[in-house]
């Protein structure tokens, strides 16, 4: 397979604020903003559930869910206004194949000054919501709601919705899935552990104790310390008294559940991409091995060689000895693209 380079474009757009259930353009942008109620009576810190889509006609959707970052829809730096969203997407390509909808991050603006996170640009309040809703349960609800409010206003064909998630929206959507087998037709996994949290670290830890075999006393030690948090989560979860327990409390389901116990109940094609330079996901190599065990038949996997979490690959350049890192998120998304419309 040949890669070309890949090019971040970022779009330049006028922002409006709405109301309720009204939705304006994004300026000149093929975007349209969404901001509906929040109807969950699971968190006592609300927000509405703010969410853009492209284009006006109908066809097939794909619902993009981000990654752990709480980065906001758009960015405003010298007075002019980005989109974080076509540093992911292939956008003219896919434009005019799919509608894409993308939703905000809960306490989350729209738009963020300069480097657009949430920590030092939002006031407390904000923040304070962000960390009470940053869990699995919470994005699956949002996406919940953004789906029934699409179908209700006609918005989304019934056979032709995909469900996309990369890092962390890799265990969300995998979840979703499960527990609404219908609302989507095919379901894609994007750059994350079969497994949860604690995997991800003792994966780390394992590749560093191949590397550097002199320290794996050091290393043993590291390992028993994750082991010795995930047996003991709950309880430090909710001890107040302890430095971290907002960060365990707030991340929990993330912690506790196994993604791969939701991936093996979808009946729906299953397509997992990864970077095989990329530790978090490098577990996702086994799963051909459990679905075939389990009789499954529904997995697709797009492994990249030399691809990072976010597909960068990396060559040292061979005149000066740098490292070139090159983005490879449009190849792949292509990829993807032409599995769904298979």
């Amino acid at each position: 397979m040949i890669y070309r380079k890949g090019l971040i474009f970022l779009m330049i757009v006028t922002v409006f604020t709405i109301r309720g259930n009204a939705q304006k353009r994004v300026g000149h942008t093929p975007y349209k903003y969404y901001a509906i109620e929040d109807t969950s009576s699971v968190y006592n810190l609300k927000d509405s559930i703010r969410f853009i889509t492209t284009g006006s006609k109908i066809k097939p959707t794909i619902f993009f869910i981000q990654g752990s970052n709480p980065n906001s829809l758009f960015v405003k730096k010298d007075d002019k206004f980005y989109s974080f969203v076509n540093g992911i997407f292939p956008f003219m390509e896919l434009h005019d194949r799919f509608n894409i909808v993308v939703i905000s991050k809960p306490g989350i603006p729209l738009v963020i000054p300069k480097n657009g996170y949430f920590w030092k640009n939002i006031p407390k309040k904000n923040a304070d919501i962000y960390y009470s809703c940053n869990k699995k349960d919470y994005y699956i609800s949002a996406i919940k709601q953004v789906y029934d409010f699409m179908q209700k206003e006609n918005l989304i064909l019934n056979d032709s919705i995909y469900l996309v998630g990369h890092s962390q929206g890799y265990g969300v959507v995998a979840k979703y899935a499960a527990l609404f087998p219908n609302d989507f037709d095919k379901i894609v996994c994007m750059s994350s552990s079969i497994y949860n949290i604690p995997a991800i670290r003792v994966n780390k830890l394992n590749k560093k104790s191949i590397l550097w075999q002199n320290n794996q006393t050091a290393i043993k030690k590291s390992l028993d310390s994750v082991y010795h948090v995930f047996e003991n989560i709950y309880t430090i979860a909710y001890d107040t008294t302890l430095k971290y327990h907002k960060y365990y409390a707030t991340n929990l389901t993330l912690w506790q559940d196994l993604t791969i116990d939701y991936l093996i109940q979808i009946e729906k094609p299953l397509l997992v991409v990864y970077g095989m330079n990329d530790i978090d996901a490098i577990d996702n190599s086994v799963l051909p091995v459990i679905f075939t065990a389990k009789r499954k038949t529904n997995l697709s996997v797009f492994a990249y060689p030399n691809y990072n979490h976010n597909f960068f690959s990396e060559e040292v350049d061979s005149e000066n000895g740098k490292i070139i890192k090159t983005i490879h998120w449009y190849e792949v998304f292509i990829d993807v693209s032409n599995w769904l419309l298979e």
